[in-house]
């Protein structure tokens, strides 16, 4: 659906059923009934004010009430900012198509293209597959969940010691403007994601990389409709390498992604360890598939090491988040 935010106002009431039960309700001519509508939406919508203000929340950017954009399970923010390099590439493209009437060719070099029949193709044979969770895929997710419950209630009391209720207003206007909650439409969200990348695969079975895989997705989202180019949302400077990717991997300690095989993820575990344990092998490839290099990867690693935020165990497999635990063991003693 393009243009999204110019929807009309009936049209935009019927959407919030299909969204919510997949089915459409229709009265006309003497003829009242409800239809399935199993469809998955994806819409594009422009700024209210033809450009995005970073002083301003989405909801307040896109003419489209919070209740309906709350219903998508990932939003991306694409911003149109200057760059040279980018705006020269755009430029000879467009000026390529209309003196030849044709893209300019692609080659191989980079990796390969795939034509418009051959993704219908792919597309119409990963929907064949009916991807289920199995039992240990199952409790992955729910302890996950759980754990984000409790860390964003831990925020949230944080954030009302610290300051008392302007404190608490403040952290609850920024969390509504990334939608930065996690609901049972989020865990909901996570298990279709999750499905969908078991589909990719032409698989009928959920495993736990893909909720990790679902659980970053979600997360990067969040991160897009909260930060600009150059400044976050609060208006502060943007962090360097290492600190964006300490970001990152106290994201996935809190998140409870990028668990060792082995772990069982138990909470006393991780009071009696000191910290969250994760896979090394997964942090990194979790921080390499978000653009750092593996020099910023390594340059992070001993700089936090050194502080002693995080330390690597089981012979240099094991990544522990000191940090973490040492807040949970806090939380712990509070309650």
């Amino acid at each position: 659906i393009d243009e999204f935010d110019k929807m009309d106002d009936n049209d935009r009431t019927a959407i919030h059923e299909v969204m919510e039960q997949q089915t459409i309700s229709i009265s006309k001519a003497g003829i009242t009934t409800t239809l399935n509508a199993r469809t998955s939406i994806l819409a594009a919508a422009n700024p209210l004010y033809g450009r995005y203000n970073t002083r301003l929340s989405a909801v307040e950017n896109i003419n489209l009430p919070a209740a309906l954009l709350s219903r998508f399970d990932i939003m991306f923010l694409l911003l149109d900012n200057p760059s040279r390099e980018t705006d020269a590439q755009l430029a000879r493209h467009v000026t390529h198509v209309h003196m030849h009437s044709k893209h300019p060719d692609l080659g191989t070099a980079d990796g390969v293209v795939f034509s418009p029949a051959e993704v219908r193709a792919y597309v119409a044979q990963a929907r064949t597959f009916r991807p289920v969770v199995p039992q240990a895929v199952s409790e992955y997710m729910v302890k996950t969940y759980v754990r984000l419950r409790n860390n964003q209630r831990r925020a949230e009391r944080r954030a009302a010691q610290a300051g008392g209720a302007g404190a608490a207003a403040a952290a609850s206007a920024a969390s509504a403007n990334n939608f930065g909650h996690t609901t049972p439409r989020t865990l909901l969200g996570v298990v279709r994601l999750a499905q969908a990348l078991a589909r990719l695969r032409f698989s009928n079975e959920v495993t736990q990389d893909d909720v990790d895989e679902a659980l970053r997705l979600v997360e990067a989202s969040r991160e897009s409709l909260a930060q600009t180019d150059d400044r976050t949302a609060s208006g502060r400077r943007a962090l360097n390498a290492s600190s964006k990717i300490y970001n990152l991997v106290k994201g996935l300690a809190d998140s409870g992604a990028c668990r060792p095989d082995d772990a069982d993820d138990d909470d006393e575990d991780e009071e009696s360890t000191g910290g969250v344990e994760m896979s090394l092998r997964k942090v990194k490839e979790r921080v390499i598939a978000k653009g750092f290099t593996e020099n910023q990867w390594l340059a992070a690693l001993e700089e936090y090491t050194e502080l002693d935020v995080w330390q690597t165990a089981g012979n240099g497999t094991r990544l522990v988040f000191i940090t973490s635990g040492r807040g949970d063991r806090e939380d712990s003693a509070e309650l």
